[in-house]
């Protein structure tokens, strides 16, 4: 099979054992990033199935309906950024293993790395260390503090376990599952949205983004929280109203944030305005980006792909396509 992987931007997928599955397969990996439709398709033209790394490059209509070649996807956990409408109308399989009751380890860790170096302002002494000066800042230490978590699933779950362990006071907000999971697992709940804000000194996000989520923190949530507050964000940038986190911080409530994932990606060349401001810690969507998640992440695609050539598709969420590729 013709196989196309997009967006390795750290060109590591070769460097997988997983990526040994693949032998005897034509394989073509791109390790820049594009959305540009007429690019996509003439990169893809003779690709039999495509491998995608979580939702860097959305795959809609105005794509697929000029891939007449193409028959699978195969990727990992949920896919808002596919057509699956139209993959099924043009006979295009699409393969994704939700990895039920598994949390991303590397996604809470990287949440917990943030917090801490948020919090002690580790980023800015090391840059001022650097620059020859010596403890330039004052940091806030975590123990007795209070840990908000908006959204106890799997990750919000591990992450609220790393904040007892620091000693710290959760408390919970969410829809009334998140709750009573949380409550289930000994956390305390808010008693209102508007004191979940106000009360945290660290706020973490953790929900899934879908159309009731987009924008469910506002400007006026972040003006609920202290001035010697953070907000972290490793989920979805769309959690956040458009433009209000970096105004909030500006004007100081809450004090800091912290985020790994922004409303375009890849930000390149600095072009967003939370990297320009001195009390805010960034990353490049690293949240699942470590070595032992690759292999997970990589060996189920692949596997579905070797599947998929046997005649023994899994993970199927349009199973229907094949039809439609057979009436083809």
């Amino acid at each position: 099979m013709n196989i196309t992987i997009l967006d390795d931007y750290q060109n590591a997928v070769r460097t997988l054992n997983a990526f040994k599955k693949l032998a005897g397969h034509n394989v073509t990996i791109w390790n820049d990033h594009t959305k540009d439709v007429d690019v996509l398709a003439e990169r893809l033209k003779d690709t039999d199935a495509l491998v995608l790394i979580r939702e860097r490059t959305p795959i809609r209509a105005p794509l697929i309906e000029r891939l007449p070649k193409l028959q699978l996807i195969s990727q990992r956990s949920v896919y808002p950024h596919i057509d699956v409408e139209a993959c099924t109308k043009h006979g295009v399989l699409l393969c994704s293993d939700m990895h039920p009751g598994r949390p991303s380890y590397a996604t809470a860790e990287l949440t917990w790395g943030l917090v801490i170096a948020a919090m002690r302002r580790i980023p800015q002494e090391m840059a001022a260390l650097k620059a020859g000066r010596w403890q330039s800042t004052v940091g806030l230490g975590l123990r007795g503090r209070t840990l908000g978590i908006y959204g106890y699933g799997r990750i919000g779950g591990a992450v609220a376990g790393y904040g007892k362990a620091f000693g710290m006071n959760v408390i919970v907000w969410g829809r009334e599952g998140s709750l009573a999971r949380a409550r289930a697992d000994g956390h305390a709940c808010a008693g209102s949205r508007e004191s979940f804000f106000a009360e945290a000194d660290v706020l973490s996000l953790h929900l899934r983004f879908n159309d009731a989520t987009r924008g469910i923190v506002t400007a006026a949530d972040l003006a609920r929280m202290k001035p010697t507050a953070l907000l972290v964000n490793t989920s979805r940038a769309g959690l956040v109203a458009p433009g209000a986190l970096a105004e909030a911080v500006k004007r100081g409530r809450p004090g800091m944030a912290a985020v790994d994932v922004y409303e375009e990606e890849p930000v390149l060349n600095a072009e967003h305005p939370l990297l320009h401001l001195d009390n805010v810690v960034c990353t490049p969507h690293i949240g699942y980006v470590e070595r032992d998640g690759y292999e997970s992440q990589f060996t189920s695609s692949f596997d579905q792909v070797l599947a998929y050539a046997a005649g023994k598709p899994v993970n199927m969420i349009n199973p229907e396509a094949l039809g439609n590729r057979a009436k083809g």
